[in-house]
Order: structure tokens, then sequence, then C-alpha cells
């Protein structure tokens, strides 16, 4: 016979790091709550990374839910996210912006296995993600320059966090004491673990993370225009075209406080695509995302004016955003699993920083 235990009540429910909202629930308790255009259709799971993504399709176009994680933001944080996005959208920068409910509440709070959750929804971003070429890299640059201007006259949002670079903070020190992604001040704790039996290439990272601090400190002072607010993660799946290539950015829940090159090394770093390697340095390549970025730098200076110095950082902080993905993935592996995270992820991931800072 085969045996089994029987638990108490107690013992039915254990510690979770991170649950999945049922979208019918959603439909029912927490998109009920809002006056959309048309009747809803259907709602469903787009993606779970950072935060949950849910699409909420209706009869008259579409919606996105973002359910945060447990502790990843704060609700002061995500308001501040709400209110920039408000601010882009009345200076005419094309941005996904919050919906309010039907009460005029923009952040939803729920309760999930783990915790309270806070959810927003968000308008679709006109177009969708298109191959990258030199005049939506032109447009795009224009855009971020938008964002950095337009901001450089409000005060300062002390709900938001700041990217430290000069400490290699991954992302943001998190108010809400959330450890699930971020794993202390500096990557590479998070990323020690996985490296225990390659102690030589984990020593190469940490004096590549003491050459790339020094270089950053007091490049410039943390003013206007060199320092304000970033979006923090402009990469290609964050920012939509139309068929006239007509731009809209969404995803700011990484806008911080930090020099406004780093928004422009995230742009350089995922020209090379460097998350889903191989990658390709051919001369062919090279050509092609160097013309890539000479008109993204057009587009933004057409706007802000670049100094020398900020143009030689960005090259900087391209590493330093490397280091700050690996940081993530090992730290998020709770969640996100660590399956991938074998001896080939980390060679293919430590040849791109060593090729990068040899060139650059």
């Amino acid at each position: 016979m085969i045996r089994s235990t029987v638990p108490t009540e107690k013992q039915y429910i254990l510690d979770t790091v991170s649950s999945i909202l049922s979208a019918p629930a959603l439909m029912q308790q927490v998109i009920s709550r809002y006056k959309l255009s048309g009747s809803v259709a259907d709602c469903y799971l787009v993606g779970s990374k950072c935060n949950d993504t849910y699409q909420v399709k209706t009869t008259d176009g579409n919606y996105y839910l973002r359910v945060y994680r447990h502790r990843w933001r704060t609700q002061e944080e995500i308001a501040a996210e709400v209110e920039l996005l408000r601010l882009l959208d009345r200076q005419n920068v094309s941005v996904a912006t919050a919906i309010p409910d039907m009460e005029g509440r923009f952040i939803q709070r729920v309760r999930a296995v783990e915790g309270e959750r806070w959810i927003v929804l968000f308008g679709e971003a006109g177009g969708r993600v298109r191959p990258v070429n030199a005049d939506r890299s032109f447009r795009f640059g224009q855009t971020v320059a938008k964002i950095h201007n337009c901001t450089d006259q409000q005060e300062r949002d002390e709900r938001r966090f700041e990217h430290n670079f000069e400490d290699l903070i991954l992302n943001c020190p998190n108010n809400s004491g959330n450890k699930l992604i971020l794993n202390g001040r500096d990557p590479l704790p998070a990323v020690e673990p996985f490296l225990k039996h390659r102690k030589a290439d984990f020593g190469y990272l940490v004096e590549v993370r003491e050459h790339l601090s020094k270089k950053i400190k007091g490049y410039h002072q943390k003013t206007a225009p060199w320092f304000g607010v970033c979006h923090g993660d402009l990469h290609s799946q964050n920012v939509h075209f139309d068929e006239d290539d007509n731009i809209t950015l969404f995803d700011f829940d990484h806008y911080g406080y930090s020099w406004r090159a780093y928004d422009l090394a995230t742009f350089l770093w995922d020209q090379f695509n460097p998350i889903h390697p191989p990658v390709d340095w051919t001369r062919t390549a090279k050509s092609k995302r160097t013309r890539y970025w000479n008109r993204f730098l057009e587009g933004y200076s057409t706007l802000r004016p670049l100094t020398e110095p900020e143009i030689t950082s960005v090259y900087h902080f391209v590493a330093i955003r490397h280091l700050c993905f690996l940081g993530m993935v090992t730290s998020a592996s709770s969640f996100w699993g660590r399956a991938k995270l074998d001896d080939n992820f980390f060679d293919v991931h430590l040849d791109f920083i060593k090729r990068w800072t040899e060139i650059y």
C-alpha cells in the first residue's frame, strides 16, 4: 500500500516565489473595474519576465495588463511611473500610457499566494516590433532625446531610484526590499555561485567591474542635461513602429535616474543582440551596426547635442549593461529557472565581454 501523510491546513500553503494569476479571475475581478472601448473578448498571459503581462482583447482594440511581482515595486514607485507617462504624453512623446478605472484609479491591488501584487492597465502601443534600419534608428534617437529634454525641467521624483553605476548597482536599490531579482549592490554576487568551479573567470569579471567603475566615476556631474530621467531598458522589444514608421515607446518599469549615456548604450548593446547568441562579429555585421548606431546618434543630436565624454562613456556602459544582464538572470533563477545557466551560457557571455573590452 502506498502511504501518504495528510497535511494540516497550515501545511497546505507553502512559501511561493511567484504565482501566475488566472486570466479569467483577472477579467472578473480587475478588468471589470474599467470602462473599455468595446466589450472584452479575451484575456491571456503574454509572458512572465520581471513582471507578468496579459493582453486584454476587446471588440474595439487591445490593452495590456501588467501584474507586478510581489515586492518588485512599491505603490509609490508605480505611481511615479504612471505620472511620468502622463507627463510625456502631454509633451507629445508617443508612449503607451496607463488607463484609469471607472473610479479614476490607475493602480489596482490584489492578494496572491505570495502576498500583495499591484496591477496597472496600459493602452496598446501602436504598430509592432519591427527590424531595425537606418531610418528607424534615427527616429528612435530623436524620441529618446525628447524624453531626456522634456524631463530636464522637472523636479527629481524621489519615489524613483537611481541607477548608480559608480557602484554597479543592478538596476535599482529597490526600496521594497525585493531580493528575487536584485541581489545586493553589485551584480557579481548573484553570478558567483554559478562560477564556483571557474574561479579564474569570476576573477576576470571582478577585474572588469573594477575597471568600469573607475571609468564611470566622475566623468560628468550628476546634473542635467547629462544626468536625469532614463527609460532604463531601451531595447528593440520595448519600441513599436507603425507602417509609416511612427514610433511608440513602452515599458517604463525600469525608469530611474542616471547618466543619459546609459539609455544610449542600451540601444547599442541591443544591436549586438548578445542575449540571443551567437553574436555576429563579421565585418558586414559590424558595418551595419555602425550605420544604425550613427543614425541613432544623428537623430538624438538633432534635439540634444552630445559631448565627447558622453559618447566615450557609452562604450563603457555597454559592458556594464551586460554585467547587469548576467546579474539579473542569475538572481532571477529561482523563478526563471537555471537550466540554461550552464558552462556554455557563461562561455558565450564571457566571450562577449572579452571581445567588447578588447575592441572598445
